[in-house]
């Protein structure tokens, strides 16, 4: 049987705290964005207390590029510009074919390596918050974390463009 695992945002956290859970609603990874004056926010994940990725928004760049810190390497994470649907990628490193692909109204995506699926999640659709829920269908160690980390990406865009949309509705 395949892992499942879910996102969601959790509500009225100031830093922003993102809790990926098990079927059973077990924690199993959790994200906190460390604020920053200077620097683009800087997202911790951690597994049982300990640290096992970083994720920072590049500053500058074309195309929206995060910079992934892990204990199973370190590699950029690109969103594909001029797309009809969020295309996301592991730009270099040993995981370099590892895309996911969301659907037009981005309410599921897939995520493969080099042309095998090896994880697909579905939305639900009528949430008060942003939720996934991701069945992994490659349950080695490494896929679980490549996934949480699409799935992070994923969530940090969506909430990036909604506070871009109150920002300009504010103006």
């Amino acid at each position: 049987m395949s892992k499942i695992l879910s996102i969601t945002n959790k509500l009225f956290s100031l830093k922003g705290t993102i809790n990926v859970t098990d079927i059973d609603d077990n924690l199993c990874y959790q994200a906190k964005g460390n604020f920053s004056f200077f620097r683009n926010k800087l997202w911790t994940v951690t597994k049982d207390g300990d640290t096992i990725f970083t994720i920072r928004k590049k500053v500058f760049s074309w195309s929206h590029t995060y910079m992934v810190s892990s204990d199973i390497g370190d590699f950029d994470l690109k969103r594909k510009s001029l797309s009809m649907k969020r295309r996301y990628y592991i730009n270099n490193g040993e995981y370099k074919d590892t895309l996911a692909v969301g659907s037009f109204w981005d309410q599921s995506f897939k995520i493969s390596q080099n042309e095998n699926i090896i994880a697909q999640s579905k939305s639900k659709a009528w949430t008060i918050r942003d939720r996934h829920a991701v069945e992994l269908l490659d349950e080695s160690p490494v896929t679980e974390k490549i996934t949480v980390i699409f799935m992070l990406m994923n969530q940090l865009e969506k909430i990036r463009e909604r506070n871009q949309r109150r920002q300009s509705n504010n103006s």
